[in-house]
């Protein structure tokens, strides 16, 4: 499937579960907030739910990570480096599980 059919599929997923709906700084704002709660919630813990790993720590640092390692400019990647608990969150999760290979 070339380029020109899957990109409206991709449009009317986008539009029909909102973000394909909010302009640029709306989508930069939202990150900020979402990666400001985030970083609330994790506080100083070890992982999301406390000292024991979850399933929503394999999610959030697949999420985190992205944006940490990402080469886009976007503010929506900037938002996670923001907050220092969350950079060291992905690095301990790097380091724990993926050793130097994950370097």
């Amino acid at each position: 499937m070339g380029r020109s059919k899957v990109r409206p599929k991709v449009v009317k997923i986008l539009k029909g579960q909102g973000t394909g709906l909010l302009t640029d700084d709306e989508i930069a704002q939202k990150a900020q907030t979402e990666m400001q709660a985030l970083s609330n919630f994790l506080g100083t813990k070890k992982f999301f739910m406390g000292d024991r790993l979850s399933s929503i720590d394999a999610t959030m640092y697949s999420f985190l990570v992205g944006g940490i390692n990402s080469k886009w400019t976007h503010p929506a990647c900037q938002a996670v480096k923001d907050h220092q608990n969350l950079l060291e969150y992905t690095e301990r999760m790097r380091a724990e599980f993926w050793g130097s290979c994950g370097k």
